[in-house]
């Protein structure tokens, strides 16, 4: 029995309870009228409940993970199916429970919050229990009679909901944060879905054949997604903002745990915008930044030099000296000097040397694999400064200069522990040097600078008369082959006389050329090699497909019995003025060279293709390559 004579909030004589808690007896009873307030309470020793949560994979069953749901509306239905007894809501795990019950019978309801719907009622999958199961009618949220005779403890429901969350993991092989076109997903990553804490696992998937995940039938509210990183890789920077980037083609993984941020998700919302890159280091490779200068002469006589640099391969961060001399015929604006290092680069020294006469740059360069855009580099180090020009002097020339710590052990001044890379702007422009780095005045390998790259190419399904092959080609040896794996390319390689600034190419077939004055493919130095986009007959030649050379793909240098195996580091659509595909190099390096957009109306091509690759290992060669194409 309840407590006698309450004095709650409330009480009358009317709505109170007079029997003794210990013998159901009331006090005495004076009767002169009709006396209808002698209540007795009873309070049962029975509960019913118990659980409300997020069937993710909709099966019907409270699978390990699945979280419960808080706030649910949860009554305690008479027998009648209709009067409400109790009312109460589901905790913060989503448990409730109605206490102080008879034996009698009763109904549970529940209220599916708004964007779910129940899940199968009394589901058969394996490995279901009358405890793990699903209670209420799907359609109307109430569940069957329950005939309560001891506490039950069983009487649950699950809840679908209808937001969904993915989206992809794919292979950022320039490592610069964005989906760029051709790189490709990376299937069998484990993906897993994490509560609004971004501590409970509530779900684990892995990609498919294509690099995608999907979670399905969410509830709304906050979740966290975690990617598991394979082996040998890093996570890609997260929110890149490299050009072209968006919340859908950006990296959502911290590149440390490998988590998003917090991830809301509104009633019925989907969100396919949580993606994750992955990049592969290049264990052991090497090359120095690259330079790109460019100068204003807006202010005359005052011009503004401005140097970009660039760690495009380096899987770490590399420590560099830069030098620039201030040119003859100029003098250095005091205070102009600025050193703007960006991302996770750092200054250490940044000054003009008066005693030199130069601009001084040190420290550490971090890496924007395969980036060789000022734009889309998120680590590059920013130069600028500015000289006044002195009375009758026409033209300037400007070379900076990097010198790399190859080891990383403060050494910049002995080889091979330092390599030094260029880069030259001259004013007016195309009075000295090349834009963009290269050998400047002095030419190439000590031979003279060409003013336009070779043309290399004819007009296609056109068959051209040309010339015939000039006498003084130099045989290389038919040891002496390229390969290409990705083109389908394996063909021989001859030598191409210079004639004057230039090279005559035209007689070329099927064959590749590498140009006269440029260094001998294996050897140290800039290998300039062409072949042509269309052949004399108007069909397709050797380097029609040059330009989709990507980042990391192969060519193979056979020569003397030995695979030279160089990687692509850079490919580039050039004017055909732009001579930077001669820049000098002091590593072995490959430059491969076609044209690119055909004018019909001019009949020539509007653009020349440019792909720099480094030479990464050497082995002997099984094979003489004699199925040549």
């Amino acid at each position: 029995f309840t407590t006698k004579y309450s004095t709650a909030t409330g009480y009358t004589t009317a709505n109170d309870s007079n029997a003794n808690t210990t013998t159901g007896t009331t006090d005495a009873i004076n009767l002169t009228a009709i006396d209808l307030t002698i209540d007795a309470g009873l309070i049962g020793n029975l509960s019913l409940g118990d659980f409300v949560w997020n069937d993710l994979n909709a099966n019907g069953l409270q699978d390990a993970g699945e979280p419960g749901v808080p706030g649910v509306t949860v009554q305690l239905l008479a027998s009648d199916a209709t009067t409400v007894l109790a009312t109460t809501t589901t905790d913060t795990t989503g448990h409730y429970i109605f206490n102080n019950l008879i034996p009698g019978t009763y109904y549970v309801h529940f209220a599916a919050p708004t964007g779910a719907t129940f899940t199968t009622k009394y589901s058969t999958a394996t490995g279901y229990t009358t405890a793990n199961d699903s209670n209420p009618n799907p359609g109307t949220g109430t569940t069957d009679a329950i005939n309560l005779t001891a506490t039950d403890l069983t009487i649950d429901a699950g809840l679908i909901g209808n937001a969904s969350l993915g989206n992809y993991v794919w292979d950022d092989t320039n490592a610069n944060g964005l989906q760029d076109t051709g790189e490709a997903g990376i299937p069998g990553v484990t993906v897993k879905l994490y509560d609004s804490t971004g501590k409970n696992v509530l779900e684990t998937t892995t990609t498919n054949a294509s690099g995608l995940y999907q979670f399905t039938n969410l509830l709304p509210g906050t979740y966290y997604v975690g990617f598991t990183l394979l082996g040998g890789y890093q996570f890609s920077p997260q929110y890149s903002t490299a050009v072209g980037h968006t919340t859908e083609n950006d990296s959502n993984a911290n590149t440390t745990t490998g988590m998003s941020d917090a991830v809301t998700l509104t009633v019925g919302e989907t969100d396919n915008s949580i993606d994750a890159g992955m990049w592969q280091p290049k264990a052991n490779l090497f090359d120095p930044p690259i330079g790109i200068k460019v100068l204003s002469a807006t202010s005359l006589p005052e011009l503004e030099w401005q140097m970009t640099w660039i760690n495009n391969a380096n899987a770490a961060a590399i420590n560099v000296q830069i030098t620039d001399p201030i040119p003859a015929g100029t003098t250095y604006v005091p205070s102009s000097l600025t050193c703007n290092p960006n991302g996770a680069s750092v200054t250490t020294k940044c000054n003009y040397d008066s005693v030199l006469n130069q601009i001084f740059w040190q420290g550490s360069i971090a890496p924007d694999m395969g980036v060789t855009d000022p734009t889309k580099s998120l680590n590059k180090v920013v130069i600028t400064f500015r000289v006044t020009v002195l009375g009758g002097v026409n033209s300037v020339n400007n070379q900076g200069s990097s010198i790399t710590d190859t080891t990383g052990g403060g050494t910049f001044t002995s080889t091979p522990a330092s390599i030094s890379r260029t880069n030259i702007a001259s004013w007016p422009a195309g009075g000295g040097g090349t834009n963009g780095g290269g050998a400047g005045a002095n030419g190439i390998n000590g031979i003279n600078p060409a003013s336009v790259l070779p043309s290399t190419g004819f007009a296609p399904g056109v068959i051209t008369s040309i010339a015939p092959k000039p006498a003084n080609v130099y045989d290389t040896s038919s040891d002496l082959t390229i390969e290409i794996p990705a083109l389908g390319i394996n063909t021989a390689i001859v030598g191409v006389p210079q004639s004057g600034n230039t090279w005559d190419i035209t007689w070329l077939g099927d064959q590749v050329g590498y140009l006269d004055g440029t260094a001998f493919p294996t050897l140290s130095g800039n290998s300039v090699i062409t072949g042509h986009v269309y052949e004399a007959n108007g069909l397709p030649g050797p380097f029609v497909n040059l330009h989709t050379l990507k980042w990391g793909d192969q060519v193979i240098i056979h020569f003397a019995g030995q695979r030279y195996i160089y990687e692509v580091r850079e490919n580039d659509i050039v004017s055909p003025s732009n001579t930077s595909a001669f820049k000098h190099e002091d590593l072995p390096w490959l430059t491969l060279v076609t044209c690119k957009d055909y004018n019909a109306t001019a009949n020539t091509y509007a653009h020349r293709v440019v792909v720099s690759a480094a030479l990464i290992q050497v082995l002997p060669d099984a094979s003489s390559n004699p199925n040549k194409k």
